[in-house]
């Protein structure tokens, strides 16, 4: 997972009081979400994506 992705997921998951977030992501951090972990990355439209991970990164 390259660090710009890691900061992003980290700090919209900070303190675990959620375990999803509405994010608005780059092609590019959407692909390599999506090879890391399919299953987490829901596509809401206009790059917009529903992030799910059940445990933390």
């Amino acid at each position: 997972m390259s660090e710009s992705l890691h900061a992003l997921l980290s700090d919209a998951f900070e303190g675990g009081e959620r375990a999803s977030r509405e994010l608005r992501l780059s092609d590019a951090l959407a692909g390599e979400l999506s090879s890391e972990r399919p299953e987490a990355l829901h596509p809401l439209g206009e790059r917009w994506y529903l992030v799910t991970l059940p445990s933390p990164i």
